[in-house]
């Protein structure tokens, strides 16, 4: 065999290695094998979670638990809902692979299973900040699934479902204020530096302002929207009273007062574009203590158990918001901030009917001490008798 044929004979092996390499590879990354359907999280001690991060980088959010539960510390410690942390863990022990991609690190990158790629990343740490477990979820599938794999772990597997995880601050927020029923709303007061005006309610349910000024009425709509905005009251974002906040105006007052004696209080201020609010409430027939006078019949010991519930919850919703900063959209502000000509509009005035067209035969005048004619003189029938010659 010649030098030449020798040459051409090591160079082929060496493109044979390449491509037998590539295709090794490419079969790493893109064929995998099938695991059966089982549990991605084999087992967690959700009693041992100490706090929860959620995504990465700039937006990484973090839960910690105290010793009443978890707060978001991104939030300035803010309460999370225990609702949705319940089904933050559910998700994450609720994912299924059904096949194994790799193992091998340098394909994560392309899957998107890698934390600085990944669409979804959720880890788990114990009260000592060691890392338990976590989850990352990457590239989409054709099949509906998705890539993932454990934080602790290289190898990445197809998801039978795509987990839908939350991963934002306020997801993990009750952004509910207030539920207020609109037939326990006895009446509305607004105040501002400008104006103060009242509205009631009647015993039909419907709104009305005490003071209307002359020539106008009041717009049903807009005394109604007033009326009820406590119904339902959320805001978007929330923060500590700080620096930060020390120069917001909070020029505008909204006091709801139910039936019941509870009284909501929300001030608002607007900075730029962005409108905020904070809350308290207090009870106006405060129980200090109770005779047994009070309560000698079931019906008034009922009616003082339901008055010292209410006065409970007013408490507790002052406390719970003391010291809150809540930002809100524009909508649910306006609702609070109405002004009074927002709520009047001109009283249309009537238009007079047009006047019956007179008769065209003028009525005829008879002398005094005569008797009626119905006729003139001379017309057929009507001739004088005779020998009457009055």
């Amino acid at each position: 065999m010649s030098n030449r044929q020798l040459s051409i004979l090591g160079l082929l092996a060496v493109v044979f290695l390449g491509l037998a390499i590539a295709q090794s590879r490419f079969n790493s990354a893109h064929q995998g094998s099938a695991v059966g359907a089982v549990k991605l999280i084999q087992g967690l001690a959700t009693g041992q979670i100490g706090s929860i991060e959620l995504g990465q980088g700039e937006n990484l959010v973090t839960l910690k638990k105290n010793s009443e539960g978890f707060v978001v510390a991104n939030r300035d410690n803010y309460p999370a809902q225990t609702q949705t942390i319940n089904e933050l863990l559910i998700s994450c022990l609720d994912i299924e692979v059904i096949e194994k991609v790799t193992s091998n690190p340098e394909n994560h990158a392309e899957l998107e299973v890698t934390e600085e790629t990944a669409g979804s990343v959720v880890k788990f740490f114990d009260k000592d900040g060691k890392l338990i477990t976590g989850v990352i979820v990457g590239k989409s599938t054709d099949r509906g699934g998705a890539h993932v794999r454990l934080v602790t772990s290289d190898d990445v597997y197809v998801a039978k479902q795509t987990p839908r995880l939350r991963t934002a601050a306020t997801d993990y927020i009750d952004k509910k204020l207030t539920e207020v029923v609109k037939d326990n709303v006895e009446k509305v007061t607004v105040k501002s530096a400008a104006e103060t005006y009242t509205v009631m309610m009647d015993g039909a349910g419907k709104a009305f302002l005490t003071k209307i000024p002359a020539g106008k009425k009041q717009k049903e709509a807009e005394v109604d929207q007033l009326a009820t905005a406590l119904s339902s009251m959320s805001f978007t974002d929330v923060q500590k009273e700080s620096d930060k906040t020390r120069d917001f105006k909070f020029e505008t007052s909204y006091l709801c007062q139910l039936k019941n004696s509870t009284i909501y209080k929300f001030d608002l201020a607007q900075d730029g574009d962005k409108h905020y609010l904070k809350c308290t409430a207090d009870f106006l027939d405060k129980v200090e203590s109770v005779s047994k006078d009070e309560i000698a019949t079931d019906q008034a010991m009922k009616a003082k158990e339901k008055q010292i519930l209410a006065q409970q919850a007013a408490l507790e919703f002052a406390d719970r918001h003391q010291g809150w900063i809540y930002e809100v959209s524009s909508w649910e502000a306006g609702k609070l901030t109405k002004k009074l000509d927002d709520l009047l509009e001109d009283i249309e005035e009537e238009k007079a009917e047009p006047a019956p067209a007179s008769s065209t035969v003028p009525p005829i005048v008879t002398e005094p001490n005569s008797p009626a004619v119905n006729a003139a003189p001379n017309a057929p029938g009507n001739s004088p008798k005779p020998g009457n010659t009055e």
